[in-house]
């Protein structure tokens, strides 16, 4: 693997396996990560660990009298760390930006349900992927929340394959494409963005500046570029090379 991807004090990495039955609990995406498991380009993610261990220890994984949260063991003293995210063969139903809207005389929408009918009397409305046919004419929506989105409107189930244990930078060239990431292109070719929170190209030019970059390079730095704007304010940031729950899932047809 590059050394620019993995740290050199990466070094160990731990394989999770059960055979308890599964369960079924939510989980929480983003709009491009929705996107990209809807492209079928997704099938990995990566979720810190909180609190992170002082000092890894050891780590074991099972349910305690039958169904229920998976437990790890971390630092010198072994502590109990809950992992919200099960065990090979879970499922996870995907909470995401979303919006019920109910018709109006049969014409328009309204967000506000008539008298007498409930949100399931409603039409779910899904942020990713979602295109407004004439802004114009229909304005803009007020998305609600992900945790707010009950489970008879999620479009999306994942079932784990793997889980496992490691480094944030222990990531692979393949495994970041497995994660969904996609390099935007403009007429001229390949887009870096440059201002914003966190900017891709800033990660490329810390490693080097005066050399082109390759297509796997410019994957990472993307990568590392939408880790940290999501979880650099929170102290796990790219650079902190946090150690993460990673999760191969697939996607369960309706």
């Amino acid at each position: 693997r590059s050394s620019w991807v993995s740290s050199s004090f990466a070094l160990y990495e731990y394989s999770v396996n059960t055979t308890t039955r599964a369960t079924n609990r939510p989980i929480v995406m983003g709009q491009e990560s929705i996107e990209a498991i809807r492209a079928g380009i997704k099938t990995m993610t990566r979720r810190v660990i909180n609190p992170q261990p002082d000092y890894f220890y050891s780590m074991s994984f099972g349910r305690r009298g039958g169904p229920g949260p998976h437990t790890a063991k971390f630092g010198k003293i072994p502590r109990d760390v809950m992992c919200p995210f099960g065990g090979e063969g879970d499922r996870r139903w995907v909470r995401e930006a979303f919006q019920i809207a109910h018709k109006v005389q049969g014409k328009t929408y309204s967000v506000i349900p008539p008298t007498g009918t409930t949100d399931k009397d409603g039409k779910v409305f899904y942020r990713a992927g979602y295109k407004v046919p004439d802004p114009d004419r229909h304005g803009t929506i007020k998305w609600r929340s992900p945790i707010f989105m009950p489970r008879w409107a999620s479009r999306l189930t994942l079932e784990i394959e793997e889980i496992r244990v490691e480094r944030l930078q222990r990531i692979s060239f393949d495994e970041i494409k497995q994660e969904g990431v996609r390099i935007p292109r403009t007429e001229n070719g390949i887009g870096i963005r440059l201002t914003g929170d966190h900017p891709p190209i800033f990660y490329l030019h810390r490693k080097e500046k005066s050399r082109s970059w390759t297509a796997d390079e410019l994957a990472a730095a993307h990568f590392a570029s939408g880790w940290d704007c999501l979880n650099a304010a929170r102290g796990f940031g790219w650079e902190t090379n946090p150690w993460v729950f990673v999760l191969r899932f697939k996607v369960l047809k309706s």
